[in-house]
């Protein structure tokens, strides 16, 4: 069984979604976001991606969440792993929702430049980095903050 944050008492529905470990040169870029969690503003590194919407497919998911999110155009190369958690929900705290993740390895088409100002879910993304897959693995766990993270992470660092 999954671990419950404070206050939540069932999962309440599943969001299944999409993330990227994009690649380049060897890094892999993270987004920094500002988020609440159980009441408490902080800054979190997260592989960027979202929620798949009905009918779409995993890899035009990720491809979709990638751009609305910092306007990258990439190319899902390969899936790496998977990972799910669960967070409160805002309409009700006392109900949750299982985020199940999928993630791929992914390579950018086009430029490197990043743009955050398209993001309709309006998420608090406010810059990304580089980091190496050792560098990922050695910050556990800032960024991989659940075990299939570490797994993505090892997938493509073997590569």
């Amino acid at each position: 069984m999954l671990d419950l944050p404070p206050g939540v008492e069932t999962i309440e529905r599943l969001r299944p979604g999409a993330k990227a470990l994009i690649v380049h040169e060897g890094k892999i870029l993270l987004v920094k976001e500002k988020l609440v969690r159980n009441g408490k503003e902080m800054v979190i590194f997260d592989f960027p991606g979202g929620g798949i919407e009905p009918g779409e497919s995993l890899q035009e998911a990720v491809v979709r969440e990638v751009f609305e999110e910092i306007g990258l155009q990439i190319r899902p190369d390969r899936i790496v792993g998977a990972w799910d958690f669960v967070i409160d929900n805002s309409q009700d705290i006392r109900k949750g929702v299982q985020i199940i993740c999928i993630a791929f390895e992914c390579s950018i088409e086009g430029t490197i430049q990043t743009d955050f100002s398209g993001n309709p879910a309006e998420e608090d993304i406010f810059d990304v980095v580089w980091m190496t897959p050792e560098e990922i693995l050695a910050s556990n766990p800032q960024v991989c903050e659940y075990p299939g993270m570490l797994e993505a992470v090892r997938s493509v660092q073997r590569t």
